[in-house]
């Protein structure tokens, strides 16, 4: 497979890995969220989390950290 075959495949397994991880999130929300009850606890982990992940994911981008290696 060439190179750019390979940044193909990362890039979709990675959208396709963000996709499942907000979907699952969005079902947390449904689930742990019960019409007529305050979770607000339940529901202020669940949207922290979604940011800190979306977060993340947006920092991992930067150059900076790009071109940074520990190996």
């Amino acid at each position: 497979m060439n190179r750019s075959g390979q940044y193909i495949a990362l890039l979709l397994v990675s959208v396709a890995c963000y996709l499942l991880a907000f979907t699952f999130s969005g079902i947390l929300f449904i689930w742990f969220n019960p019409s007529g009850n305050d979770c607000g606890l339940n529901i202020f982990f669940i949207v922290m989390t979604m940011i800190l992940a979306f977060s993340f994911a947006v920092l991992a981008l930067h150059p900076t950290v790009r071109s940074f290696s520990c190996f």
